[in-house]
């Protein structure tokens, strides 16, 4: 009886009877409903940016000084006294670069009428010599009168430096944010431990996600700001205005490579125009180029090495997309967000060929 119907289930299964039917959401279902959620977050994360925005760059800022934090740490220094030293040297650094912005911001709204006169007086001497050449201006005139213009000239680079200010001035926020984060990310390892089954293995590789995090962000901040120092002395030593904005403007907009250093160099070379003559424009567009190949091509490669970089479309594409997600800071911080996407991508075995897709071409 028991062969009977074991011979009878067998045969059930030699004839191909259906599979039950899988669940909602499996099979080819499944990939429909990840797309669902990700375009949901997405849309989520759009309508939330002007308060994403800032708990964003209070982690950025958080990751940043925990180096100095937990260097203090080992040096024997308690938590306390280490959080409270890394704030100090956060407020200090932030009064120097709030107070270099509302200064500047306030003499260029001041200066720009003399520099819209400026530009128009070179602007009708460049005719006047062209026409001395028998060249026929008198189609262009009107439209390249309207071009030149300071105030729309330096759009790009005035609403980049408001949209900074506008973050600046959620700054107690932020600070409250990043001294919360400090105090807990020493305690951090220790409840994780109490509350993740195999806590070894979880944090072997979370620890080398985060290793790889700061090391790209450490180094991207300091030649960023070996940049923009070194941009803002050579502008003052040249005599160009607001040398110290334009230093800094150059350190933001050097986290976005090649697009950025340009958006950077615009308003230098137009106040370098209207104050010293055209011969300016060759000193500033050759400290801008010399010091933008010397750092992103030279020594920034050397230090961070080839598992930090980045393929030049998704470069651009990253800088499209995070802008429109989340505004104009969205575009300084699109290279960063994009590389802790990669190098998360990189610490997954399941996700490493997207790693490599998104850096750039191998040798």
């Amino acid at each position: 009886m028991k062969t009977t119907m074991t011979n009878a289930s067998h045969s059930d299964s030699q004839t191909g009877a259906p599979a039950p039917e899988k669940g909602f959401g499996e099979g080819k279902f499944k990939p429909v409903m990840v797309l669902a959620a990700i375009v949901v977050i997405l849309a989520g994360l759009r309508v939330a940016a002007p308060v994403f925005v800032p708990f964003l760059l209070a982690g950025f800022v958080a990751m940043l000084c925990s180096v100095p934090l937990f260097w203090l740490n080992r040096k024997g220094v308690p938590n306390g006294v280490s959080v409270a030293l890394v704030i100090v040297m956060l407020l200090v650094g932030g009064t120097i670069v709030g107070i270099t912005l509302g200064s500047s911001m306030k003499g260029i709204s001041q200066e720009l009428p003399t520099y819209k006169d400026r530009l128009t007086t070179h602007t009708t001497n460049l005719f006047q010599w062209l026409e001395s050449y028998n060249v026929d201006t008198s189609e262009y005139k009107d439209s390249i009168s309207n071009m030149v213009q300071p105030s729309q000239a330096m759009g790009v680079a005035t609403t980049a430096l408001k949209s900074i200010s506008n973050v600046l001035t959620s700054g107690f926020m932020i600070l409250l944010t990043v001294i919360f984060i400090l105090l807990e990310a020493v305690g951090m390892p220790k409840k994780l431990g109490k509350v993740l089954k195999d806590p070894q293995t979880t944090f072997q590789g979370f620890e080398e996600f985060l290793s790889s995090v700061k090391k790209y962000l450490v180094i991207k901040t300091l030649i960023s700001a070996a940049t923009g120092l070194i941009i803002g002395v050579t502008l003052w030593i040249l005599g160009i205005d607001f040398p110290f904005l334009w230093g800094m403007l150059a350190f933001a907009f050097n986290f976005v490579p090649t697009i950025g250093s340009i958006i950077a160099a615009i308003p230098p070379l137009l106040v370098g125009l209207v104050q010293l003559g055209p011969e300016a424009l060759l000193s500033v567009g050759l400290t801008f180029l010399i010091v933008n190949v010397v750092m992103g091509n030279v020594i920034e490669p050397r230090i961070m090495g080839e598992g930090l970089g980045l393929s030049t479309l998704v470069v651009f594409l990253s800088l499209v997309f995070w802008g429109w997600l989340l505004g104009p800071i969205g575009m300084l911080l699109s290279v960063p967000l994009t590389m802790i996407v990669k190098i998360a991508c990189q610490s997954s075995h399941s996700l490493k060929h997207i790693g490599i897709l998104l850096g750039p071409t191998p040798k």
